[in-house]
């Protein structure tokens, strides 16, 4: 295929690694002279076989939506550590207000009142 420069051979090489994968080599491939990139598939390959099928499916959607079109910093991608899901944000803790009286403070005096309930009307 490559002495015959079959771009649809390479191509079909590349949707075998994932549909984005393909899309990604048909749009390095379109073009005058496709010819011309077949290395450029050839090295979009060897990253799928490298680093594995999904993860540059993963890098090359995200290429494609930023309509970024560079095999060698599709490479510097897959370099880079997968994301990882954000933590959550720790939990609000409401701090005790500075001067919050203890609830003793806030009890009514009924020792006044108990007496006057203890006694019996006369």
């Amino acid at each position: 295929p490559y002495a015959m420069r079959d771009i649809d051979y390479l191509e079909a090489q590349a949707y075998l690694h994932g549909n984005a994968v393909g899309k990604y080599a048909h749009q390095l491939l379109a073009g005058p002279l496709p010819w011309t990139k077949m290395r450029r598939v050839r090295a979009l390959l060897r990253l799928a076989e490298k680093f594995g099928d999904e993860r540059v499916s993963q890098v090359c959607q995200l290429a494609l939506q930023a309509d970024m079109i560079d095999v060698r910093r599709l490479e510097r991608m897959l370099q880079l550590p997968p994301p990882t899901d954000p933590e959550p944000p720790p939990a609000k803790i409401i701090p005790l207000g500075r001067y919050l009286r203890p609830p003793r403070q806030y009890a009514l005096p009924f020792a006044s009142k108990s007496k006057d309930i203890d006694k019996e009307p006369s």
